[in-house]
């Protein structure tokens, strides 16, 4: 195909071409109504000339585009122009599975139980909705920076199908390397033929190579039709049986002897690698989940600065930056316990319950009954009771209620909502059921979705104030996503829930969470708030500090009266050698971390050591002492912090402090070989 770059099609600025195929090619482009950078695959010209291809097409994007999970490359539009079909997608900032097979060797078992449970489950979820994907392979997994795999090019090979010009060619769509004996002598397939070409991968993954290597397409073929499979040990002793088997039973020639579904594969592949054994190219293991009561590391590396000359080591990285602030790694939740009660639709009368306050409230306290004879009067003293968090009050009011009305809707999810301030979960999820019910069967427009909605949520809360298995908590959500009735903010809260587990996926769903509620004043602001963050704390750990600082920043652009994106910000500033900058970030959070003592002492520490790196550029000893002594009052744990203000000490002329600081630096830091090797030399140096 002609390279497409510089030109327009519909909307779309071409960019730059980013990979060609056999079916189509791939672009980077500017889309300006929604100043967004997306990927656009485009197919060859004679594609658009076949009615027959162009009427499939439309069909086809339109079943795609429904499809909504978060291992599935979401499409946001499709079209024709300039005689050319498109489908525009989501841009990646990342690569695919098939880049890092071509770079590296097999797999470790984490890696792999990360990918196949992420794509068999976007698979599971579209053989669901009737749609199979015809040609899994590497080179259709997409990877980003998060290690969150996006399946893409989903009916591709269907649409393409469909035209005559290939059709009366006899050709066979598909990956010859990765497809089906059923799908290469062309018989009708299904979901089991996807299964199959996962397997496929899985093999390539753990082992390092293709089960079937030929010299033309034809033959590789014709080998997985009739060529019994190479036992994955053959080529890699290493592989754990249990994955063994579940690969030979993927790759099963006949469907039936294959898993029935994707998510079958998913949770036998889970089972056979829970033991940490690995096979060969071990790749490092992923982080411990991070919840909120996980704290952000405090202890740095030593400075790398060098003036003046006493203070230089060799064993100092090329970079550093003080200790990071001590607080939680925060995700300033926003106060899912306590939502406020909604309006009451009083079904009964057809009108809207006028609240009643002032005279309808009879003192305070719990009463068993209270001395109110309608309804009106019973919400009055509801709503009050619930501002002022009577919530036993509360909830003796709306069960009163519901004693009169026992068919409105609405007062049971009233009772959902106190009784989930009250922390009790599950009660709570039941009285939204009941809500949920009763409006689906009255057909209240709106109200059975927000139902679902909340008594999802108290299921989740039920299970994590239980069990804090936030793997299940997900699974909740996973399931009530699949309901029609699931209102489109549910996605916001799995969001929540995948940033608390630690889990790339939250990408995914905040950015539908946008997309799904444009109008919400809350949603979008938040979403976007928290993609930034995450965006910002990935590149601060793998030490893209300009990328940090600029995600860092945007996070506190949306969020100003926060402290803690203005100490990263210092951080990634220090780690830079940028000392001015760093200073002035670390006393912005300083500022904005009044009723905060650790993130206040954090941050001035930082605010110390970096006046302590400008005032050694100027030669100001004395000064430099002074901000390093200010720096170890606020954080006198972090061992590398004496190690530089003894060598400070030293140049100074104290080789006895100089002595004590280097000890206690070594003692600190006596787990970290690196800067264990650097105190016992700053300790030998003063035996010279």
């Amino acid at each position: 195909m002609e390279d497409l770059t510089g030109k327009q099609l519909g909307p779309y600025q071409i960019i730059k071409p980013l990979g060609e195929g056999g079916m189509a090619a791939v672009y980077k482009a500017y889309q300006p109504s929604m100043d967004r950078y997306v990927a656009l695959k485009v197919l060859p010209r004679h594609f658009a000339s076949d009615p027959e291809f162009v009427g499939r097409f439309s069909q086809e994007a339109r079943v795609i585009a429904n499809l909504q999970h978060p291992h599935i490359l979401p499409v946001h539009d499709f079209g024709e122009s300039d005689g050319y079909t498109y489908l525009t997608m989501r841009f990646i900032d990342g690569g695919t599975l098939a880049d890092w097979l071509k770079e590296n060797g097999p797999m470790s078992l984490e890696k792999i139980r990360n990918i196949i449970t992420q794509v068999g489950g976007a698979l599971d979820y579209a053989h669901a909705q009737g749609v199979i994907h015809r040609d899994i392979k590497p080179g259709n997994i997409l990877v980003d920076r998060w290690d969150n795999c996006l399946l893409t090019d989903f009916g591709l090979a269907k649409m393409v199908e469909s035209s005559s010009h290939l059709t009366q060619t006899g050709g066979i769509l598909g990956t010859p390397a990765y497809m089906s004996p059923e799908q290469g002598l062309g018989k009708k397939i299904d979901g089991r033929s996807d299964i199959y070409s996962l397997g496929v991968v899985l093999y390539q993954m753990a082992i390092g190579r293709l089960p079937y290597q030929a010299e033309t397409p034809m033959a590789v073929v014709i080998k997985h039709i009739h060529d019994p499979l190479p036992p994955p040990s053959q080529f890699n002793p290493d592989v754990p049986e249990a994955l063994e088997l579940v690969i030979l039973k993927a790759l099963a020639k006949k469907p039936e002897d294959r898993f029935a579904t994707a998510g079958d594969m998913v949770k036998a592949l889970q089972s056979a690698t829970e033991k940490p054994t690995v096979v060969k190219g071990k790749l490092p293991s992923p982080p411990e989940p991070v919840t909120e009561e996980t704290a952000v590391p405090t202890t740095a590396p030593p400075s790398s600065e060098t003036a003046p000359t006493v203070l230089a080591s060799p064993h100092e990285p090329e970079t550093s930056k003080p200790a990071a602030p001590t607080q939680k790694r925060p995700f300033f939740k926003h106060g899912r316990k306590r939502i406020r009660i909604r309006p009451i639709l009083y079904i009964g009368l057809g009108i809207i319950a006028v609240v009643i306050l002032g005279s309808l409230i009879f003192g305070g306290g719990s009463d068993s009954a209270l001395e109110a004879n309608s309804i009106d009067e019973l919400l009055g003293i509801m709503n009050a009771a619930y501002e002022d968090n009577d919530l036993e009050r509360a909830l003796t009011a709306v069960n009163q209620a519901i004693d009169i009305e026992s068919d409105q809707a609405d007062l049971y999810c009233q009772r959902g909502y106190i009784l989930r301030d009250m922390e009790n979960y599950q009660e709570s999820a039941d009285a939204f059921n009941e809500c949920y019910q009763l409006a689906a069967e009255q057909q209240i427009p709106g109200l059975p979705s927000t139902a679902f909605g909340e008594m999802t949520l108290s299921n989740v809360y039920a299970v994590t104030t239980e069990t804090d298995d936030m793997a299940q908590a997900i699974a909740i959500f996973d399931n009530a996503l699949q309901n029609p009735d699931a209102p489109p903010w549910l996605i916001c809260e799995r969001g929540e829930y995948n940033t608390d587990y630690d889990n790339p996926a939250a990408i995914a769903d905040f950015e539908t969470c946008i997309a799904q509620n444009p109008d919400d004043e809350y949603w979008p602001w938040r979403a976007q708030s928290i993609i930034h963050m995450i965006n910002a704390y990935t590149a601060a750990d793998n030490e893209a500090y300009h990328n940090a600082i600029d995600e860092f920043s945007a996070w506190a652009e949306l969020v100003p009266d926060i402290p803690w994106p203005y100490c990263e910000i210092g951080s990634a500033h220090f780690a830079l050698g940028e000392y001015a900058p760093a200073q002035e970030a670390y006393q912005r959070c300083l500022e904005l971390a009044a009723d905060d003592p650790d993130t206040q002492a954090a941050a001035q520490s930082g605010a110390a050591q970096a006046a302590a790196k400008l005032a050694l550029f100027d030669g100001n000893l004395e000064n430099a002492l002074e901000n390093y002594n200010t720096a170890i009052d606020q954080t006198p744990d972090t061992g590398s912090l004496y190690c530089e203000r003894g060598m400070l000490l030293q140049e100074l002329g104290s080789p006895d402090e100089a002595r004590a600081d280097y000890e206690t630096c070594l003692e600190l830091l006596y787990d970290d070989p690196d800067g264990r090797s650097w105190a016992e030399e700053l300790l030998q140096s003063l035996k010279q």
